[in-house]
Protein backbone atom coordinates (compact mmCIF):
# COMPACT_ATOMS: atom_id res chain seq x y z
CA UNK A 1 0.00 0.00 0.00
CA UNK A 2 1.03 3.60 -0.68
CA UNK A 3 4.06 2.02 -2.72
CA UNK A 4 4.77 5.65 -4.61
CA UNK A 5 4.91 7.99 -1.51
CA UNK A 6 7.58 5.79 0.22
CA UNK A 7 9.59 5.45 -2.77
CA UNK A 8 9.44 9.28 -2.73
CA UNK A 9 10.17 9.21 0.88
CA UNK A 10 12.94 6.71 0.43
CA UNK A 11 14.38 8.94 -2.53
CA UNK A 12 14.22 12.12 -0.15
CA UNK A 13 15.86 10.75 2.58
CA UNK A 14 18.99 8.94 0.36
CA UNK A 15 19.28 12.98 -1.37
CA UNK A 16 19.38 14.39 2.08
CA UNK A 17 21.80 11.49 3.71
CA UNK A 18 23.80 11.86 0.88
CA UNK A 19 23.91 16.00 1.11
CA UNK A 20 26.16 15.14 3.64
CA UNK A 21 28.01 11.79 3.27
CA UNK A 22 28.22 9.89 -0.64
CA UNK A 23 27.41 6.27 -0.59
CA UNK A 24 30.01 4.26 -2.23
CA UNK A 25 28.45 1.09 -1.36
CA UNK A 26 24.40 -0.19 -1.12
CA UNK A 27 23.59 -3.38 -0.40
CA UNK A 28 19.83 -5.00 -0.81
CA UNK A 29 19.10 -8.45 1.06
CA UNK A 30 15.45 -9.06 -0.05
CA UNK A 31 13.39 -9.40 -2.61
CA UNK A 32 10.54 -7.54 -0.75
CA UNK A 33 13.02 -4.76 -0.53
CA UNK A 34 15.18 -4.80 -3.82
CA UNK A 35 11.63 -4.05 -5.39
CA UNK A 36 12.22 -0.11 -3.34
CA UNK A 37 15.71 -0.21 -3.66
CA UNK A 38 15.80 -0.97 -7.42
CA UNK A 39 13.34 2.73 -7.90
CA UNK A 40 16.70 4.47 -5.82
CA UNK A 41 18.92 3.49 -8.91
CA UNK A 42 21.62 4.47 -6.97
CA UNK A 43 24.96 4.14 -9.31
CA UNK A 44 26.52 1.41 -6.61
CA UNK A 45 23.92 -0.60 -5.52
CA UNK A 46 24.23 -4.36 -5.01
CA UNK A 47 21.09 -6.96 -5.07
CA UNK A 48 22.45 -9.76 -2.51
CA UNK A 49 20.73 -13.13 -3.43
CA UNK A 50 20.54 -15.72 -0.38
CA UNK A 51 18.58 -18.09 -1.47
CA UNK A 52 17.69 -20.64 -4.83
CA UNK A 53 14.97 -18.26 -6.24
CA UNK A 54 13.91 -21.05 -8.76
CA UNK A 55 12.93 -23.10 -5.33
CA UNK A 56 11.80 -20.92 -2.75
CA UNK A 57 9.45 -18.90 -5.21
CA UNK A 58 8.59 -20.92 -8.81
CA UNK A 59 8.48 -24.52 -7.49
CA UNK A 60 5.10 -26.52 -6.92
CA UNK A 61 3.49 -22.93 -8.01
CA UNK A 62 0.53 -23.20 -10.55
CA UNK A 63 1.15 -21.51 -13.81
CA UNK A 64 -0.09 -18.62 -13.84
CA UNK A 65 1.94 -17.67 -10.19
CA UNK A 66 5.22 -19.21 -11.97
CA UNK A 67 5.07 -17.02 -14.72
CA UNK A 68 3.92 -13.44 -13.33
CA UNK A 69 6.90 -14.10 -10.38
CA UNK A 70 9.48 -14.87 -13.26
CA UNK A 71 8.58 -12.05 -14.93
CA UNK A 72 8.27 -10.10 -11.46
CA UNK A 73 11.86 -11.31 -11.10
CA UNK A 74 13.24 -10.56 -14.45
CA UNK A 75 12.00 -6.91 -14.67
CA UNK A 76 13.59 -6.62 -10.89
CA UNK A 77 16.98 -8.10 -11.65
CA UNK A 78 17.65 -7.81 -15.13
CA UNK A 79 20.77 -5.29 -16.02
CA UNK A 80 21.62 -5.49 -12.18
CA UNK A 81 24.31 -5.63 -10.24
CA UNK A 82 23.80 -9.31 -8.47
CA UNK A 83 26.00 -11.24 -5.61
CA UNK A 84 24.85 -14.60 -4.95
CA UNK A 85 25.48 -16.45 -1.41
CA UNK A 86 26.95 -19.49 -3.25
CA UNK A 87 27.75 -20.74 -6.65
CA UNK A 88 24.42 -23.04 -6.78
CA UNK A 89 22.15 -20.00 -6.11
CA UNK A 90 24.53 -17.96 -9.18
CA UNK A 91 23.95 -21.21 -11.55
CA UNK A 92 19.94 -21.17 -10.63
CA UNK A 93 19.91 -17.35 -10.66
CA UNK A 94 21.41 -17.44 -14.14
CA UNK A 95 20.09 -21.08 -15.83
CA UNK A 96 16.63 -21.59 -14.11
CA UNK A 97 15.56 -18.14 -13.71
CA UNK A 98 17.28 -17.43 -17.03
CA UNK A 99 17.65 -13.42 -15.63
CA UNK A 100 20.63 -10.93 -17.41
CA UNK A 101 22.41 -9.72 -14.89
CA UNK A 102 24.50 -6.34 -15.12
CA UNK A 103 27.40 -8.17 -13.09
CA UNK A 104 27.04 -10.98 -10.95
CA UNK A 105 29.65 -12.86 -8.37
CA UNK A 106 29.50 -15.30 -5.85
CA UNK A 107 30.25 -13.70 -2.15
CA UNK A 108 29.81 -16.53 0.33
CA UNK A 109 28.42 -15.67 4.09
CA UNK A 110 31.10 -14.70 6.70
CA UNK A 111 31.51 -17.03 9.54
CA UNK A 112 33.60 -15.27 12.63
CA UNK A 113 35.34 -18.58 13.30
CA UNK A 114 36.48 -16.28 16.84
CA UNK A 115 33.43 -15.34 18.29
CA UNK A 116 32.02 -18.85 17.39
CA UNK A 117 34.64 -20.95 19.37
CA UNK A 118 34.60 -18.30 22.29
CA UNK A 119 30.57 -18.88 22.54
CA UNK A 120 31.25 -22.39 22.70
CA UNK A 121 32.98 -22.67 25.59
CA UNK A 122 30.08 -21.17 27.53
CA UNK A 123 27.71 -24.08 28.85
CA UNK A 124 25.84 -27.04 27.45
CA UNK A 125 21.97 -26.17 28.36
CA UNK A 126 20.63 -29.86 27.57
CA UNK A 127 22.90 -32.31 30.15
CA UNK A 128 23.70 -34.59 27.38
CA UNK A 129 26.85 -35.98 26.38
CA UNK A 130 26.27 -38.41 23.70
CA UNK A 131 23.87 -37.35 20.89
CA UNK A 132 23.69 -35.90 17.13
CA UNK A 133 22.60 -32.69 16.45
CA UNK A 134 20.34 -30.58 14.15
CA UNK A 135 20.07 -27.36 13.52
CA UNK A 136 17.32 -25.38 11.82
CA UNK A 137 13.72 -23.69 12.05
CA UNK A 138 11.26 -26.05 11.56
CA UNK A 139 9.58 -25.65 8.34
CA UNK A 140 8.56 -28.11 4.99
CA UNK A 141 12.32 -26.94 3.79
CA UNK A 142 13.93 -28.40 6.32
CA UNK A 143 12.61 -32.29 6.29
CA UNK A 144 12.36 -32.66 9.77
CA UNK A 145 10.10 -35.58 9.19
CA UNK A 146 12.84 -36.92 6.78
CA UNK A 147 15.41 -36.75 9.21
CA UNK A 148 13.77 -38.25 12.19
CA UNK A 149 12.91 -41.37 9.95
CA UNK A 150 16.21 -41.81 9.11
CA UNK A 151 17.55 -41.56 12.62
CA UNK A 152 14.82 -43.87 13.71
CA UNK A 153 16.02 -46.47 10.42
CA UNK A 154 19.35 -45.96 12.02
CA UNK A 155 18.76 -47.19 15.57
CA UNK A 156 21.44 -45.32 16.91
CA UNK A 157 22.15 -45.74 21.08
CA UNK A 158 22.57 -41.79 20.71
CA UNK A 159 20.23 -38.95 21.08
CA UNK A 160 18.83 -36.60 18.48
CA UNK A 161 18.75 -33.12 19.77
CA UNK A 162 16.76 -30.57 17.40
CA UNK A 163 17.77 -26.87 18.14
CA UNK A 164 15.26 -24.77 15.99
CA UNK A 165 12.04 -22.25 16.69
CA UNK A 166 8.45 -22.95 16.01
CA UNK A 167 8.47 -26.64 16.62
CA UNK A 168 5.65 -27.95 14.58
CA UNK A 169 2.90 -30.15 16.12
CA UNK A 170 3.44 -32.80 13.29
CA UNK A 171 6.99 -32.88 13.95
CA UNK A 172 6.00 -33.69 17.86
CA UNK A 173 3.29 -36.32 16.23
CA UNK A 174 6.20 -38.28 14.21
CA UNK A 175 8.07 -38.74 17.14
CA UNK A 176 5.09 -40.29 18.74
CA UNK A 177 4.18 -42.28 15.81
CA UNK A 178 8.38 -43.41 15.37
CA UNK A 179 8.24 -44.29 19.33
CA UNK A 180 11.45 -42.74 19.66
CA UNK A 181 10.14 -39.83 22.26
CA UNK A 182 13.13 -41.05 25.10
CA UNK A 183 15.44 -40.53 21.79
CA UNK A 184 14.59 -36.47 20.99
CA UNK A 185 14.93 -33.82 22.90
CA UNK A 186 14.02 -30.81 21.94
CA UNK A 187 15.00 -27.84 22.75
CA UNK A 188 14.10 -25.09 20.84
CA UNK A 189 15.47 -21.74 19.94
CA UNK A 190 18.59 -20.97 21.23
CA UNK A 191 21.03 -17.47 20.78
CA UNK A 192 23.69 -19.67 21.51
CA UNK A 193 24.04 -23.44 20.24
CA UNK A 194 27.66 -23.99 19.62
CA UNK A 195 28.51 -25.22 22.72
CA UNK A 196 25.21 -27.92 21.98
CA UNK A 197 26.93 -28.22 17.95
CA UNK A 198 30.48 -28.47 19.63
CA UNK A 199 29.73 -31.69 21.91
CA UNK A 200 27.96 -33.69 19.32
CA UNK A 201 28.94 -36.50 17.51
CA UNK A 202 27.07 -35.48 14.06
CA UNK A 203 25.41 -32.68 13.25
CA UNK A 204 23.02 -33.34 10.12
CA UNK A 205 21.54 -31.51 7.78
CA UNK A 206 18.36 -32.82 5.79
CA UNK A 207 16.90 -29.67 3.60
CA UNK A 208 15.82 -30.46 0.56
CA UNK A 209 17.08 -26.69 -0.66
CA UNK A 210 19.73 -23.98 0.65
CA UNK A 211 21.00 -20.92 -0.64
CA UNK A 212 24.19 -21.31 1.37
CA UNK A 213 23.91 -23.40 4.73
CA UNK A 214 26.03 -21.53 7.01
CA UNK A 215 25.59 -24.16 10.37
CA UNK A 216 27.87 -26.62 7.91
CA UNK A 217 31.08 -24.24 8.30
CA UNK A 218 30.16 -23.63 11.77
CA UNK A 219 30.20 -27.01 12.41
CA UNK A 220 33.69 -27.64 10.80
CA UNK A 221 34.68 -24.67 12.65
CA UNK A 222 34.03 -26.55 16.19
CA UNK A 223 35.16 -29.51 14.66
CA UNK A 224 32.12 -31.46 13.98
CA UNK A 225 31.74 -33.94 11.40
CA UNK A 226 28.36 -32.71 9.20
CA UNK A 227 26.15 -34.93 7.04
CA UNK A 228 23.84 -33.03 4.58
CA UNK A 229 21.82 -33.76 1.59
CA UNK A 230 22.81 -33.15 -1.58
CA UNK A 231 20.74 -30.25 -1.96
CA UNK A 232 20.05 -27.62 -5.07
CA UNK A 233 23.10 -25.05 -3.04
CA UNK A 234 25.03 -24.76 -0.87
CA UNK A 235 26.60 -28.33 0.74
CA UNK A 236 28.75 -29.16 -2.06
CA UNK A 237 30.68 -26.41 -1.81
CA UNK A 238 31.68 -26.80 1.59
CA UNK A 239 31.68 -30.38 2.11
CA UNK A 240 34.44 -31.41 -0.43
CA UNK A 241 37.20 -33.71 -1.07
CA UNK A 242 37.32 -35.99 1.96
CA UNK A 243 34.34 -34.72 3.19
CA UNK A 244 32.02 -35.63 -0.18
CA UNK A 245 30.99 -38.68 0.80
CA UNK A 246 28.87 -37.00 3.60
CA UNK A 247 26.42 -36.10 0.70
CA UNK A 248 23.85 -37.60 0.43
CA UNK A 249 20.59 -37.24 -2.53
CA UNK A 250 17.71 -35.28 -1.05
CA UNK A 251 14.49 -37.06 -0.16
CA UNK A 252 16.21 -40.27 0.66
CA UNK A 253 15.34 -41.85 4.21
CA UNK A 254 17.12 -44.82 3.50
CA UNK A 255 20.62 -43.18 1.98
CA UNK A 256 20.31 -40.89 4.99
CA UNK A 257 20.40 -43.04 7.86
CA UNK A 258 23.03 -45.70 5.79
CA UNK A 259 25.33 -42.43 5.99
CA UNK A 260 24.40 -41.95 9.89
CA UNK A 261 25.73 -45.66 10.03
CA UNK A 262 28.61 -45.16 7.79
CA UNK A 263 30.28 -41.79 10.19
CA UNK A 264 29.87 -43.45 13.25
CA UNK A 265 31.40 -47.04 12.39
CA UNK A 266 34.11 -45.32 10.94
CA UNK A 267 34.39 -41.60 12.90
CA UNK A 268 38.14 -42.36 13.52
CA UNK A 269 39.18 -41.89 9.57
CA UNK A 270 38.42 -38.34 10.41
CA UNK A 271 40.86 -38.16 13.34
CA UNK A 272 43.65 -36.19 11.19
CA UNK A 273 40.91 -34.17 9.11
CA UNK A 274 42.48 -31.23 8.02
CA UNK A 275 39.20 -28.63 8.97
CA UNK A 276 40.98 -25.19 8.52
CA UNK A 277 41.29 -26.29 4.85
CA UNK A 278 37.09 -26.66 4.62
CA UNK A 279 36.48 -23.49 6.06
CA UNK A 280 39.28 -20.70 5.72
CA UNK A 281 37.60 -19.40 2.45
CA UNK A 282 34.37 -18.39 4.73
CA UNK A 283 36.23 -16.66 7.09
CA UNK A 284 35.16 -13.11 7.88
CA UNK A 285 37.99 -10.71 7.16
CA UNK A 286 38.23 -12.11 3.56
CA UNK A 287 34.48 -11.62 2.60
CA UNK A 288 34.58 -8.47 4.47
CA UNK A 289 37.85 -7.48 1.57
CA UNK A 290 35.41 -9.10 -0.96
CA UNK A 291 32.89 -5.98 -0.49
CA UNK A 292 35.71 -3.42 0.32
CA UNK A 293 37.02 -4.35 -3.05
CA UNK A 294 33.41 -3.39 -4.77
CA UNK A 295 33.81 -0.18 -2.81
CA UNK A 296 37.32 0.65 -4.23
CA UNK A 297 35.88 -0.22 -7.67
CA UNK A 298 33.33 2.46 -7.78
CA UNK A 299 35.82 4.81 -5.92
CA UNK A 300 38.29 3.93 -9.18
CA UNK A 301 35.39 4.29 -11.69
CA UNK A 302 34.11 7.35 -10.22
Amino acid sequence: KNKFIKIYKLKSLMKKLEQETRFDLVLSNLPETDYFMRKLNHQNIYFCIHTTLSKAYIENKGFIKRFKRKIRFNLLYKNQNIITVSNGVKDDFLKNMKIKPKSIQTIYNPINFEIINKLSSEGNVINEDNYIVHIGNYGKVKCHELLLKAYKNSNLDLKLVLIGKNVKENTINIVKELNIEDKVVFTGYLKNPYNILKNAKLLIMSSSYEGFSMVLVEALALKTIPISTDCTSGPNEILIDELKDNLVPINNIKELSSKILEVINNYKKFDNLNYEKFIQKFEARKIANKYINLVNLFKKNN
